[in-house]
C-alpha cells in the first residue's frame, strides 16, 4: 500500500469521524431542546402554584373573584388587586408564548383560553386589562381582545 492510498483511507476515516460527530451533535441538540421545553413547563406549573397558593392566603383575594367595582377601593385595595391581576395576566402572557412556540397543544390551549374567555368578560378583570393593555406583547393584547366579549372602553 503506497502513501497515497493510505492517506486516502485516512481521509476517508475522518470524514466518517466528523459526519458521526456531526450526527451525534444533533441527536444532543435535540435532547437537550426537549429537556428546555419541559423545564420551562415545569417553571410556568411552579409559577401558578405558587400564585395560587398565596393568593388562597390573601385576604384580598375575595376583592379579586367578585366582580367589584374598582372605583370604590381604597389605596391599599386597589394595590393588591393591581399586583394580583398584574401577576394573572403576566402569566397568561408567558402560556400564551409558550404555546406559540409549541409548549401547548391546541386542545390543552384550548381550554385555557376558555378559563381566560371566561374571566375576561368580568368587569374589574376587563378594566385591569385595558387600563395596562399596552404594557403586554401585542400578540397577547390581541388574543385578549378576541375574548373580549364587548371592546375596552
Amino acid at each position: 500500500m503506497n502513501l497515497d492510498s493510505l492517506n486516502k483511507w485516512l481521509m476517508l476515516a475522518a470524514n466518517i469521524g466528523v459526519i458521526g460527530g456531526i450526527i451525534f451533535l444533533a441527536f444532543e441538540v435535540r435532547q437537550n431542546n426537549l429537556m428546555m421545553r419541559s423545564q420551562t413547563r415545569s417553571d410556568i406549573s411552579q409559577n401558578i402554584s405558587n400564585m395560587l397558593m398565596q393568593w388562597g392566603d390573601s385576604e384580598y383575594v375575595d376583592l379579586t373573584l367578585l366582580d367589584i367595582n374598582l372605583a370604590d377601593l381604597d389605596t391599599e385595595e386597589f394595590r393588591r388587586v393591581f399586583f394580583f391581576y398584574t401577576a394573572q395576566f403576566r402569566t397568561w402572557e408567558n402560556i400564551h408564548y409558550q404555546y406559540r412556540n409549541g409548549l401547548y397543544d391546541e386542545s390543552e390551549f384550548t381550554k385555557e383560553r376558555e378559563v381566560w374567555r371566561q374571566t375576561m368578560n368580568a368587569d374589574a378583570t376587563k378594566a385591569m386589562f385595558c387600563r395596562d393593555a399596552h404594557v403586554y406583547s401585542d400578540e397577547f393584547v390581541n388574543e385578549m381582545y378576541l375574548l373580549m366579549e364587548a371592546p375596552c372602553n
